[in-house]
């Protein structure tokens, strides 16, 4: 990025910064203990752990090692799963139990999250080593192509991928991103103000305290406080797994180095998809506006869009409705 632009980023994210630490410290005089905490988690919650549907495993690609959790039968196409931030693979948990009967399914932790490794610096997170990583679990797991399905900063990966890649994909499910193109081409003003913390990851330290503060608290807000989620949509337990993987060292980040490596995409990845498509977009998301799952439409030559009353977390807050959706396109 340029001089130039790298000081408007920054200067943005600066102001952005400055509103979050004016809040924190409102909040710190509130309340302080609970404000200030926060606990590392040593063991994983019971809900991580190999079951009857899924099993824990790994695998070694050129410069990290990939933890995926897989369901189904091994001769089974392969139907493979990525997440978004801030998640990891059991965002997937109910797609797992809906599709390992067809398909042998695999949830990977996208390097940088969950169990997977976590290298050190902003230039292990650009797009071209997203994209190298699943072409390489793919290939190392002994599969010519897979039906991909991505959601958030998997979505971005996968648009990417599925242009530069098109022979590894049989079909593509993306969940509430749009394509790089229609991102640039729809961005309005409402759209520059949801995403205001895409500036405020540029800066450094303060997003990751701001994402651990309150021991966590705002997977809480993310995920069960309107508007950003449902209330009930992930129990007690399941909050407990996010806190778990997230308070492990550099997790968090890691996470964030997403936004810090691709603030600037590569216009090489905004070609159109030529493989069959489906979108499905919760119209309640409020990061992203639906404004841009329209215009996702023109960049893809066979697409169907499947649109949702509900939150940017789709997939977990109407999972019966997305499989649904799911099952009618792959038929």
């Amino acid at each position: 990025m340029g001089i130039v632009k790298t000081g408007i980023v920054l200067l943005i994210g600066s102001f952005w910064g400055s509103i979050v630490l004016l809040r924190s410290i409102f909040l710190i005089f509130t309340d302080r203990a609970k404000f200030l905490a926060f606990r590392v988690r040593e063991t994983p919650p019971s809900c991580l752990s190999d079951n009857d549907i899924w099993k824990h495993d790994s695998i070694k690609l050129k410069d990290v090692k990939i933890h995926y959790v897989s369901a189904g039968d091994p001769n089974k196409p392969l139907m493979l799963f990525l997440h978004g931030f801030p998640e990891f693979w059991f965002s997937w948990r109910y797609q797992l139990r809906e599709f390992c009967k067809d398909y042998r399914c695999i949830a990977i932790d996208m390097r940088g999250f969950g169990d997977s490794d976590k290298p050190s610096g902003m230039h292990h997170y650009e797009m071209g080593k997203l994209t190298t990583d699943v072409k390489d679990v793919i290939e190392g797991l002994g599969y010519k192509a897979c039906t991909l399905v991505a959601h958030d900063w998997g979505a971005a990966v996968a648009w990417s991928f599925a242009y530069e890649h098109a022979d590894l994909v049989d079909k593509l499910i993306i969940l509430n991103v749009p394509h790089s193109r229609a991102r640039h081409d729809n961005f309005s003003f409402k759209q520059f103000l949801a995403s205001w913390y895409i500036m405020f990851f540029q800066l450094p330290y303060l997003p990751e305290w701001y994402m651990r503060r309150g021991d966590q608290m705002i997977f809480n807000w993310l995920f069960n406080k309107p508007p950003s989620g449902r209330e009930g949509m992930v129990t007690p337990e399941e909050i407990e797994a996010w806190k778990y993987q997230f308070s492990q060292p550099g997790a968090w980040t890691s996470a964030i180095n997403y936004y810090r490596a691709n603030i600037r995409t590569d216009r090489k990845q905004w070609g159109k998809i030529t493989k069959p498509t489906l979108i499905i977009w919760g119209v309640r998301d409020i990061a992203l506006t639906e404004l841009l799952c329209d215009g996702s439409v023109k960049y893809c030559e066979d697409v169907i869009v499947k649109k949702l009353d509900a939150t940017h977390w789709v997939m977990q807050d109407k999972p019966d409705e997305v499989n649904k959706c799911m099952r009618e396109f792959l038929a």
